[in-house]
């Protein structure tokens, strides 16, 4: 069976935001109307007319343009619902009308600002004389190199960086380079010619204003909830991480779990959704086409369980299994995978949809002052992950896909329930670590991957790729020694750990999309899956690569 992955993290939000996206071009029209028809009339402030509309004349059309030849290749708008759902024109796929709407009032409410800012606020320091100063120019295009250089640098540095150093190696950075073009282009032709006539504070101040409206509007709001999102192939692979998780109040006010399972389940729905509707994009398939649902999760309860909304929302069925998994763990994507897999071998001409979401922060308990909750803390985060997986004589098994599960298998070890899990209390779950966790999986590792190995005719060297749980930086040492792993066959587990945190049943699954997106195995290598989870038990999956 094939299996194709896509991983969820807080940069989702839980919100759908209805018309979030049209509401929010507020941000925009709100300063045009109060400095047009407000301030500039009382401050008796002169707006150079012909001027201003020339340049929104030539601006909007460049920035509608870059939507319309280049959208299909940067964009997606993931969340139509934040939306009017009105499609206007683009090359390959239309975009939101909201789009167009934007690039018309961002650069008019832009200009506007400058203007206020240059001919009241800070009309001290414009020029005052523009007729004498425009008859000292000699012409209106002077060649500026120094932007030309910057500008040629700044894309070499981008395709330098997204090949040597970026999670995502593959494409070239062409929203950046394309960006670079469109302003330093400009700057090459007419800087100096228009410096001398720049208002250098009230231009600082405005994109003062830009900053911060980027800040509230695409950080805060739009790429958490979806309205847009980017391409990771055309991006140079630097990203500023959204706010869009838990606020700081809402983990450390008091609650009960009432409260806190409430807050779990509306966040899960949303994900689990959201997930599923985008992997099953991804692998090109209809939601009807999905015969088996898998969803694991421990960090909430909820019944029925997150699957059963995500059949609902995206019409899945009637003939539908469902097989909700709650407590295994970190172990429980695993444990997904192999119970799909045994799905997909008694029906092999099916597909299974494994869904997998955990949001630890919601387990803080703040009344509880242990080196367990505070390491805990430290380390587990929130995230989502879903995979298809397609039986060997379904038609999707031919097309193109990432790995083959060829084997699975679980070890349970009597009298160690003791060593991990969670207490459920009052105020929630209360995360359990017995401090012989470590030394326990010192012991074991080894022996255990050796009884998943050898029955299968394959030893240690044969494996060329361990996706295995980051369980906290000891568990990752002790892999290491008892396992002879070198750096490189663990640098996956480190950078998710050292990215996401540890993420229960997700963060192995996060592993397996680190291998497949920056080291890509070559075909016929076997990868073994790993994780450790509450029992105490270990699971092993065994892939071959396509």
């Amino acid at each position: 069976m094939r299996a194709r992955k896509y991983s969820w993290s807080p940069q989702i939000a839980a919100n759908p935001t209805p018309y979030g996206y049209t509401w929010s071009l507020l941000l925009f029209i709100v300063p045009i109307v109060v400095i047009a028809f407000w301030l500039v009339p009382q401050e008796q402030v002169k707006i150079p007319k012909k001027a201003f509309w020339w340049t929104i004349g030539i601006l909007v059309p460049l920035g509608c343009g870059l939507d319309f030849f280049f959208a299909a290749r940067f964009f997606d708008f993931p969340n139509g619902d934040a939306t009017l759902k009105i499609g206007a024109p683009a090359l390959g796929k239309p975009v939101p009308i909201e789009e167009y709407i934007f690039y018309l009032t961002g650069f008019i409410a832009v200009l506007l600002i400058y203007v206020w800012l240059d001919e009241f606020w800070l009309a001290a320091y414009n020029v005052p004389d523009y007729r004498g100063e425009s008859k000292m120019i000699p012409r209106l295009l002077q060649f500026h190199p120094s932007s030309a250089i910057v500008g040629a640098l700044l894309i070499v540095a981008a395709v330098v960086y997204k090949k040597m150093f970026s999670p995502t190696p593959e494409g070239f950075p062409g929203y950046f380079a394309l960006l670079v073009f469109g302003g330093l282009v400009p700057a090459a032709s007419f800087f100096p010619t228009a410096r001398r006539f720049i208002n250098w504070r009230a231009f600082n101040l405005t994109f003062f204003f830009i900053l911060l409206v980027s800040l509230l509007w695409e950080a805060t709001l739009a790429v958490p909830y979806g309205w847009w999102a980017f391409q990771p192939k055309q991006m140079i692979g630097v990203s500023i991480g959204a706010w869009a998780g838990l606020p700081i109040e809402e983990v450390f006010a008091p609650r009960d779990f009432e409260r806190q399972n409430d807050r779990y389940i509306e966040i899960a729905r949303a994900a689990g959704v959201e997930l599923a509707r985008r992997v099953l994009e991804r692998a090109e398939l209809r939601p009807a086409d999905i015969d088996l649902v898998v969803s694991v999760s421990c960090t909430g309860l909820m019944i029925p369980a997150v699957d059963a909304y995500v059949a609902d929302a995206l019409g899945m069925g009637p003939r539908l299994a469902r097989l909700p998994i709650t407590e295994s763990g970190c172990a429980g994507g695993v444990v997904a995978l192999a119970r799909a897999g045994d799905f997909l071998a008694a029906h092999p001409d099916r597909c299974a949809l494994v869904i997998a979401l955990e949001f630890a922060s919601l387990t803080f308990q703040r009344w509880d002052r242990s080196a367990t909750n505070v390491v805990s803390t430290a380390i587990f985060g929130d995230g989502g992950a879903a995979v298809v997986l397609a039986g060997r004589d379904h038609p999707r098994a031919r097309g193109a896909g990432f790995a083959r599960l060829a084997a699975a298998e679980s070890v349970f070890f009597a009298g160690t329930t003791h060593l991990m899990g969670f207490r459920l209390r009052n105020p929630g779950l209360q995360i359990v670590l017995d401090r012989e966790l470590a030394p326990f999986v010192r012991r074991e590792v080894a022996a255990a991957v050796k009884s998943f190995l050898q029955p299968r005719g394959l030893r240690r060297d044969d494996v060329t790729r361990w996706v295995l749980h980051p369980g906290g930086r000891r568990i990752i040492e002790v892999m290491s020694d008892r396992l002879g792993l070198s750096a490189e066959d663990l640098a996956p587990t480190e950078a998710v750990l050292a990215e996401h945190g540890n993420m229960s049943s997700v963060t192995v699954l996060f592993v397996l999309d680190e291998i497949l997106r920056t080291r890509r195995p070559r075909p016929g290598e076997r990868g073994v899956l790993g994780a450790f989870g509450p029992g105490f038990g270990a699971e092993f999956a065994l892939l071959q690569f396509l």
